[in-house]
């Protein structure tokens, strides 16, 4: 994998309603609100583990990553991503050459591809969520206010396109 991120412990959510926010340190378990509804006031809970992201999650779940817009999984998370699901990758590259910029807010749902799956133990397989948070990346990357509201954007589409998709019942996990 890429170096230093396969060998150090992931910070990963789990939520069985499919609401994940993303940490890069451990934190306490806290609740926020579920994102049906700006003005719901029901909640979900968001689990923090410290671990292996890929070892953890079982297969027929949702793993979700934050993603620019470039086509680029070239490091950290990302690059680790790349090379456990290069089936996944091609398609993620191949609509943001076609999608560009005009990604960013979005989520975009990759069910398990059969050459990823046979390479990762086979079972269900993986989805894929790439969450379009950024258009660039690294120093280039987007203001924090405005990756904030990508997110939370990606985050409301990602819970329509699991019930579309029929994965509302997979366990998401996300870093």
């Amino acid at each position: 994998m890429s170096g230093d991120v396969a060998q150090s412990p992931h910070v990963f959510v789990e939520s069985s309603d499919h609401c994940c926010l993303f940490s890069r340190t451990p934190r306490s378990c806290r609740t926020f609100p579920d994102l049906n509804s700006p003005m719901s006031t029901s909640t979900s809970k968001i689990v923090v583990h410290v671990g292996d992201l890929f070892s953890n999650a079982p297969t027929g779940s949702v793993l979700v990553h934050a993603c620019n817009t470039q086509g680029v999984w070239g490091s950290g998370i990302a690059a680790d991503f790349k090379a456990r699901f290069p089936k996944a990758y091609e398609i993620y590259h191949a609509t943001c050459e076609e999608d560009g910029d005009s990604l960013l807010g979005d989520a975009l749902l990759i069910d398990p591809q059969e050459d990823d799956t046979k390479a990762n133990g086979g079972g269900k397989g993986y989805a894929i969520v790439c969450l379009f948070t950024s258009k660039k990346y690294g120093k280039d990357k987007d203001s924090k206010d405005l990756i904030l509201q990508s997110t939370k954007s990606a985050v409301m589409q990602l819970k329509g396109l699991l019930a579309q998709k029929g994965l509302q019942d997979w366990p998401v996990y996300g870093w």
